[in-house]
């Protein structure tokens, strides 16, 4: 699904965007036109993206995945691929700037950077750190740099200067995670067995609408699901049946408050035995009904 922002930002594309399709965007509301104004009124979306959203001043107020995040001057926050995303508001004196980078674009950076991006540290997708202001600077100047490359004429190189650019912004990005250490962080990222825990979060990010068994993720990886579940421990102090179950309920929930679907359809989408079964899952992992959580959407 592409992001809405892109055709509402056509009045005025030199002052608040810059854009190589398909790769990079770049929002920014230094002018008179507030980019994302246009969507308070928009029902959350699935940005199918990495969005790196740095607040210089002011406040900048979103619902992502369900869950209201507010983010102050000096302040960054990011969200990770396939995040459901709504703008709520932000203040009078709110300059942000925003970068949204594909898919596509992305992995082949972190292949550059030799890393896997740690969904251990994004709990519901999104995280919001605080800036140092040799950090700010950082933003700051990717931004500048980028948005030059988005304006030139394409040329043999192009892609490859963008990408350095982008691997300078998102290693400052997760340099900001080293306040943000828990155990899993501080373990040995070079193993095999961290490797194994990142391909098991990759094969969720694929399957886990349509399977939750431990036994096909082990199969899948050709290891044992006690090995499996031991190694997710390992980095995560969750079993490999409890990722299993976040990322079925996050899928689910984004069906209710995206796609409106009702219970029955989802049971028919995630392909449950029954009503029956599809409420218990969702309760056992989300600690309330799928009644419950539709209810509090009409609350927010």
């Amino acid at each position: 699904m592409p992001i809405p922002n892109i055709d509402l930002l056509s009045r005025e594309p030199s002052e608040s965007t810059g854009v190589i399709p398909g790769e990079l965007v770049l929002l920014n509301n230094y002018g008179s036109i507030n980019p994302l104004s246009a969507l308070n009124t928009y029902e959350p979306v699935i940005i199918e993206q990495m969005v790196i959203c740095f607040v210089m001043q002011g406040k900048l107020k979103a619902l992502i995945n369900g869950t209201e995040v507010e983010v102050n001057g000096g302040q960054v926050l990011t969200t990770l691929p396939n995040s459901e995303g709504l703008f709520k508001s932000a203040s009078d004196d709110c300059r942000f700037i925003m970068f949204i980078i594909y898919p596509d674009i992305l992995q082949k950076t972190f292949e550059d950077i030799y890393i896997n991006f740690d969904r251990t540290l994004h709990e519901k997708y999104f995280v919001v750190n605080n800036c140092t202001e040799e950090q700010m600077s950082i933003y700051q100047l990717m931004y500048t740099e980028l948005k030059k490359e988005c304006v030139r004429a394409d040329y043999e190189y192009k892609m490859i200067v963008v990408r350095s650019y982008l691997n300078a912004l998102l290693i400052n990005n997760i340099q900001l995670f080293e306040n943000r250490k828990t155990e899993s962080a501080q373990v040995n990222k070079t193993s095999r067995q961290y490797t194994l825990f990142q391909k098991f979060l990759d094969a969720l990010n694929k399957h886990a609408s349509e399977e939750r068994s431990v036994n096909f993720y082990a199969n899948l990886l050709n290891v044992t699901p006690k090995y499996l579940s031991s190694v997710s421990m390992t980095y995560s102090q969750k079993n490999a049946s409890q990722w299993i179950g976040e990322y079925v309920v996050h899928h689910a929930k984004t069906l209710m408050s995206v796609q409106h679907m009702s219970s029955a359809e989802i049971v028919e989408e995630l392909q449950f035995q029954n009503l029956i079964s599809f409420n218990r899952f969702f309760k056992r992992v989300a600690g309330i009904t799928p009644k419950e959580y539709k209810k509090s959407l009409k609350n927010k």
